[in-house]
């Protein structure tokens, strides 16, 4: 009896020591004990281990959002490079086939100036040098559009050393001798004041006179005729105008006047007119609100061809 009550007491007693508030006795009784070795060995590995973890982590961010900038930057660089250089290819290239173009007046010009100076001969010259032009056509409301040729010069002309016309061609027409005029005077030109006899009867032999275009001007009102936007105003005027090319004739050494050709205006406007810029496909009128069109302007810096014709020279 006395054995059993000693074995109870004894694991009362263990059983104390193991519970929650016996190990809370046991730790009470050592100091220190929470900040003891392990834990700090344990708080040391910790620190060493999570830090490091954080700066890697940090600077992997800083990193790929930097390179991922650069990238970006770089990027756009490239991009905006490329598009440059294809916009400028674009222009050089229109503006060689503009040369080719004004280069093959000028052969003309000097054929015509060959030749025996008669009516027939020069409509039969108007006949033979056309050239396709593409333009809108219809209503503002029912637009359309046709590709049709027609002549390149709108006037061909012959000018004694008087400034007197004798043969005159205007738009495919041959001017009865009731019409022709003195063009010695400014006044008395197609456009009211052109210059180009004075600018060219003293040139020497195989001399090359080329003006500036000379038009009638377009105003906003003119164009539009009714319509908001200059992309579906196709009923209203357009420009009228020419480049004159003119070359002195001489006969046994002797000067007896001038030719003179009208490049037509539609012409010139064939190599911009079409043009969407960095793209092959091309439109019969650009969109203007877009941006995305192309114009040419002269050696003095005035606009010659521009959707909005209220702002050509």
């Amino acid at each position: 009896m006395w054995f059993s009550k000693l074995f109870k007491k004894k694991k009362k007693k263990q059983s104390l020591d193991q519970s929650p508030g016996g190990m809370h006795n046991v730790w009470s009784y050592l100091p220190n004990a929470r900040f003891g070795i392990f834990r700090r060995v344990l708080l040391s590995l910790l620190l060493i281990t999570i830090i490091p973890v954080i700066i890697l982590g940090v600077y992997t961010y800083n990193t790929i959002n930097t390179v991922g900038s650069e990238i970006i930057d770089q990027t756009e660089r490239t991009l905006n490079r490329k598009t440059r250089d294809a916009l400028e290819l674009q222009a050089v290239l229109t503006a060689k086939s503009v040369e080719e173009f004004l280069r093959r007046c000028e052969k003309d010009l000097l054929f015509l100036e060959s030749l025996p100076r008669r009516p027939d001969i020069y409509l039969n010259f108007n006949r033979n040098n056309q050239g396709e032009i593409w333009i809108r056509t219809g209503t503002n409301k029912n637009p359309g559009q046709i590709h049709k040729r027609i002549p390149l010069y709108k006037e061909i002309a012959f000018v004694d050393r008087n400034g007197n016309e004798k043969i005159k061609i205007k738009n495919g027409r041959l001017v009865p001798p009731s019409e022709l005029k003195n063009v010695k005077d400014p006044k008395n030109t197609t456009y009211r004041c052109e210059r180009y006899f004075e600018k060219t009867i003293n040139l020497p032999p195989g001399g090359i006179y080329v003006s500036h275009l000379n038009s009638f001007y377009v105003t906003r009102q003119e164009q539009l005729q009714g319509a908001e936007r200059i992309d579906d105003a196709i009923e209203g005027k357009r420009v009228d105008g020419v480049i004159r090319f003119s070359t002195p004739v001489y006969r046994n050494g002797k000067r007896i006047g001038i030719v003179v050709l009208g490049l037509d205006h539609r012409h010139l406007m064939e190599f911009t007119q079409h043009i969407q810029p960095i793209q092959k496909k091309q439109v019969v009128f650009p969109s203007y609100y877009s941006g995305n069109y192309a114009f040419m302007f002269d050696d003095q810096g005035w606009i010659i061809t521009h959707p909005k014709f209220w702002d050509i020279r």
